[in-house]
């Protein structure tokens, strides 16, 4: 079954511009994460960060979640940014872990990113496990706390879930969300459009140049018989 689930992960992931790694993760690095943040990271997510080094999509992604989500369009949708991949640097997943570790509920996994600081997580235990979350964070506890607003009996990041949303019920399911927003479906096929519509116009004005100048050479033939 989890094969499966991975070809259909590989074949959606490349139409949407999702390019796989040359050189895999080492399967040890993430059994070290695992133990320092005693967590077990599930199968099918397991195989997607072997996979790819680069969250990154080639176009403009979006998603619709299950849940309302205050900051989603009128149809619930939402963008993309990218996936946090097991690599170094600011994006990478194992910062992330290290950076919202006490920012949100032991028992969900921060696993992508839009372009405004919030993120998607996966639920790794408890009622939470195997679904995928909208964290919003600009209404985290954190922030709360820094303007002394009423935490409602809150005394631990654990209990505090009013900035979640689910998105999906796993992690397959977030994948197959996932789609090219309209406006860069609508700009990848005006531009093979134009493309080939210049390509079209050009072949066609070096026709009636050509046709033009063999006229013209045609005329002046003549011209010189007549004389």
């Amino acid at each position: 079954m989890t094969e499966l689930l991975v070809t259909e992960m590989i074949e959606r992931l490349a139409k949407l511009g999702f390019t796989q790694s040359e050189e895999k993760i080492d399967e040890k690095r993430l059994k070290k994460l695992e133990k320092h943040y005693k967590l077990s990271i599930p199968e099918l997510y397991r195989h997607f960060l072997l996979l790819y080094e680069n969250g990154s999509p080639e176009y403009d992604i979006q998603y619709r979640a299950i849940e309302s989500v205050p900051r989603a369009d009128k149809d619930n949708m939402l963008s993309f940014g990218s996936f946090l991949v097991a690599v170094d640097g600011s994006d990478s997943l194992e910062q992330h872990m290290k950076d919202y570790y006490e920012r949100m509920p032991s028992s969900l996994l921060p696993i992508a990113a839009d372009l405004t600081g919030n993120l998607i997580c996966m639920g790794l235990s408890g009622a939470a496990e195997g679904r995928i979350y909208y964290w919003d964070h600009e209404n985290e506890l954190a922030a709360k706390i820094m303007l002394q607003m009423d935490l409602k009996g809150i005394t631990s990041i654990d209990d505090y879930w009013e900035n979640l949303y689910v998105v999906a019920d796993s992690f397959m399911d977030f994948i197959r969300s996932l789609r090219m927003e309209e406006a860069a479906e609508i700009k990848k096929v005006s531009a093979v459009i134009v493309r080939e519509s210049m390509r079209e116009g050009f072949i066609e004005s070096m026709k009636l140049a050509r046709e033009k100048l063999e006229a013209e050479e045609k005329k002046k033939k003549e011209k010189r018989k007549s004389k």
